[in-house]
């Protein structure tokens, strides 16, 4: 050992001393406060005692009264790994830096009833022998008996050593990789063997060890750690993505875990009040709620329309009318929107029911059309109906009024123009039968019963082909008024 170090460490130690009170001054304890600098520089305890500690004592003001290394009351020893012990507290820390001699000290506990009969007395061996056999693995049993030889022993994980609780765990949210390790161990009961936490383990219980050591403690969502609940809300805001690692944090239970600790228990009885549609938009309904539920002075966004009403005095009765209506949402988050037209009449609808709006998916704008079919409405007939945008207890209302007039003009315009071709129709297909019969007059009434072939002109067959050129022009005459007329 360098000498500048050990005059490092004893000045430290000696800092340290004026802190304890005399009955705080054990030297086991002492060296787990110091033992991340002794593995640093590589002190074995047996030197941190003889070369650091005990010159540390000697000149602590107030002078301690006790010895760094005093002997036990029967005034025994006892020699392991080369080095002499007089105290069960010793022992444990010694098994607790050795863990791979530890291994083969406790394959039975033979070594450890004489030791502990040796440095106290035989009550203390049988109830340390009682411990080694009422744990069957053998790394929880191993850390039991150290503890219970040492309760001041620091905690070792991934070969790092805590003194505390609240160390630990504050090392763990600066590194989530240690925080999984934590948590791994705590299910395997190893962390356990140190400190006392909730029985059944569970992952609530974990949180509830954590947040009852400190309620200030940071939150993981996911691998981010947020400080307060409000920091959840803002991150909320800005990332789709994040809501569903949020929502199953609620949904677990743990967000509330935490928010319980910090004080807020009544949040839990506000969002699981909270009932919504189960469909496929009920993860961002519910943590929109959960966002009001923290962060109360939220804007609660609301579905509006700029149009005011809807007024349709005078439309044609001849083919449908589309009105379009934009919507949007007056702040940011999911927001959903009933539609109701109210009261319904044939023929005037709403081409849907609800309408969801959410910024982060860029759905901030939706467009309504109102359609009229003057087919299904009485004609010259005034129709009165509401349209209703219901946002939650908002509700924006838009009157519409339709009156779908009898379209007289038109009705003689078509009436005329269809009458025109009728008889252009006809007229030409009696020119026809003209050019192919070559009779000018109708044909002869009278009628040869006896012989009916006789009362037929000779070119009869004219009449006929005349005939099916007329029916066969009558249908197509059909067909391309319903394209042209768009019927």
């Amino acid at each position: 050992m360098e000498a500048a170090i050990q005059d490092t460490l004893t000045d430290q130690v000696r800092e340290h001393l004026k802190t304890l009170k005399a009955e705080e001054r054990v030297r086991e304890a002492i060296y787990g406060h110091f033992m991340p600098q002794c593995l640093q520089y590589g002190i074995s305890e047996d030197d941190f005692y003889k070369k650091i500690l005990k010159v540390a004592f000697r000149e602590a003001l107030p002078s301690p009264e006790e010895d760094p290394d005093p002997p036990n009351r029967k005034g025994t020893f006892v020699t392991l790994f080369g080095i002499t012990l007089h105290s069960l507290k010793r022992l444990g820390t010694l098994l607790f830096e050795e863990p791979e001699r530890a291994q083969v000290y406790f394959e039975d506990a033979t070594l450890l009833k004489a030791h502990a009969d040796a440095l106290q007395d035989a009550d203390r061996a049988i109830a340390l022998v009682q411990l080694y056999r009422s744990e069957k693995d053998a790394e929880k049993r191993y850390l039991k008996l150290c503890y219970a030889l040492n309760p001041a022993l620091p905690y070792r994980i991934d070969g790092e050593l805590f003194t505390d609780p609240r160390a630990l765990l504050k090392a763990g949210f600066e590194r989530r990789s240690l925080m999984n390790r934590i948590y791994k161990e705590y299910r395997q009961g190893l962390l356990q063997t140190w400190t006392e936490l909730p029985p059944e383990p569970s992952p609530i219980n974990f949180l509830r060890f954590i947040y009852a050591l400190d309620p200030n403690f940071p939150f993981y969502v996911g691998k981010e750690t947020f400080d307060t609940p409000e920091d959840l809300v803002t991150r909320a805001q800005q990332d789709l993505d994040f809501w569903v690692e949020l929502l199953k944090s609620a949904d677990n239970g743990s967000l509330f875990t935490w928010c319980d600790a910090r004080g807020h228990a009544d949040w839990r009885t506000a969002w699981e009040s909270v009932t919504m549609p189960d469909d496929e938009h009920r993860g961002y309904a519910l943590v929109q709620e959960l966002l009001y539920v923290i962060a109360a002075e939220l804007d609660r966004p609301r579905i509006e329309s700029t149009q005011k009403e809807i007024d349709l005095p005078d439309i044609p009765a001849t083919k449908i009318l589309e009105v379009i209506i934009p919507l949007r949402a007056t702040a940011l988050g999911f927001v959903r929107a009933k539609l109701e037209l109210s009261p319904a009449h044939a023929g005037i609808s709403l081409n849907q029911t609800e309408v969801i709006l959410f910024d982060l998916d860029g759905r901030t704008e939706e467009t309504l059309i109102l359609s009229v079919d003057p087919q299904q409405l009485q004609k010259n007939t005034e129709y009165h109906s509401v349209i209703r945008i219901i946002t939650g207890e908002h509700i924006q209302e838009i009157p519409v009024r339709v009156l779908c007039v009898f379209p007289l003009r038109s009705f003689r315009l078509y009436l005329l123009k269809y009458s025109a071709f009728g008889a252009a129709f006809f007229g030409l297909f009696r020119w026809l039968l003209t050019l192919n019969t070559g009779q000018v007059g109708s044909l002869s009434p009278v009628l040869i019963r006896t012989e009916i072939t006789r009362s037929l002109p000779d070119n009869y067959l004219s009449f006929y082909w005349v005939f099916v050129a007329m029916l066969t022009a009558l249908i197509l005459s059909v067909l391309a008024i319903r394209k042209v007329e768009k019927l």
